[in-house]
């Protein structure tokens, strides 16, 4: 426990979000709680958001094939708001050794409230992989690539006629004439249209280990934005296959939409 308490403390002062330690097809149901500060926030006059996705997903074919759902909450401005839902189709090839590649398609519908929406229904097509080195110790390199489009937008309007809670991408008046409006999911902010990816490194020393994991975005096709993050993994092995997956993480989005820091807790039980 001395030589665990620096790494937490690490990861509670610094880096990340989005968390998975598996992208392949599989049967889990899970839940992710996230703790952010974003500058975002600043628009609304908040410090502070909490997102928490829960999720299930059921696997056919050996692994093979999964559609996962996901139902997210907020709290936003100390109200409890749901969030926008998102499907997920996998398929993950399984006969290549130590290299499993997965093929996604996400869905996101805009079903949230108030501060916890991006008011538009979006895709993303996305590759995936995972390569498995099994000594000296079990490193899994992996990595994540896909485009989101957003395929309509939502503009609310209060009784003055006047757009409710759409904000600029950035909060610099200098970069007003680089990007336009949009409805902000203000718990998980986000451009309409981007390019988002990672690639990271998985180190297992028996049941525990750590990931370090680069994410970057192109938001609106137009703004690079590095988001480094880095988390401590626990897998507990039960009977019959199952096990607890554990990610507690951190990030630091450096700058953009997305700007700030936060911690998270990426969990599931796999069966």
């Amino acid at each position: 426990m001395e030589i665990l308490l620096p790494i937490f403390i690490y990861i509670i002062i610094f880096h990340h979000e989005g968390a998975t330690i598996e992208h392949g097809a599989k049967k889990a149901v899970g839940i992710s709680p996230l703790f952010s500060q974003t500058k975002i926030l600043e628009n609304i006059g908040e410090k502070w958001s909490i997102f928490t996705t829960l999720f299930g997903e059921y696997s056919f074919f050996e692994d093979k094939l999964s559609l996962r759902l996901d139902i997210p909450f907020a709290f936003v401005k100390r109200k409890l708001l749901f969030s926008d839902i998102a499907t997920t189709l996998k398929f993950t090839l399984r006969d290549l050794k130590d290299f499993e590649p997965t093929f996604l398609f996400i869905s996101e519908f805009p079903t949230g409230q108030d501060y916890a929406t991006s008011g538009h229904f979006a895709v993303i097509p996305g590759f995936a992989f995972e390569y498995h080195i099994h000594k000296p110790y079990h490193i899994h390199i992996h990595g994540f690539l896909g485009p989101r489009f957003a395929l309509g937008r939502e503009s609310h309007t209060d009784d003055s006629g006047k757009e409710n809670h759409d904000h600029m991408h950035t909060l610099s008046s200098s970069d007003l004439h680089s990007y336009g409006a949009h409805k902000i999911n203000y718990a998980f902010p986000h451009s309409e249209n981007e390019i988002m990816g990672h690639i990271g490194v998985m180190v297992l020393f028996s049941e525990i280990g750590f990931d370090l994991r680069p994410s970057f975005f192109f938001e609106d096709f137009k703004t690079f934005v590095l988001q480094p993050q880095v988390g401590l993994i626990y897998i507990l092995e039960l009977e019959d296959g199952k096990s607890f997956n554990f990610n507690l993480f951190g990030f630091w989005a450096l700058q953009g939409i997305r700007e700030g820091k936060g911690i998270g807790l990426f969990s599931y039980l796999k069966f």
